[in-house]
């Protein structure tokens, strides 16, 4: 894959937070997010602590990938709001 890519989150199918990011420091992990694309890829998400769990609609710039593992990521843009 070339890096940088944009890509749109379509699914969540496994994050580290069952809801949002914890507000206590001492509870955020660093850890693997599984999310499906818009253009049908599931890929395997490697999140720092301080970023939350992608979220649906969620538009994200893979940056780096870790082989063997995922790929790391950036917040690019959030959806519009209804």
């Amino acid at each position: 894959m070339n890096l940088p890519k944009k890509i749109s989150v379509s699914k969540v199918i496994s994050a580290r937070y069952k809801s949002d990011r914890p507000a206590d420091w001492d509870e955020r992990i660093a850890g693997l997010d599984v999310i499906g694309t818009q253009d049908g890829e599931t890929i395997t998400l490697v999140s720092s602590g301080q970023q939350s769990s992608p979220k649906v609609g969620w538009s994200l710039m893979l940056t780096g990938e870790k082989p063997g593992v995922g790929f790391e990521w950036t917040l690019y843009g959030l959806p519009k709001a209804k």
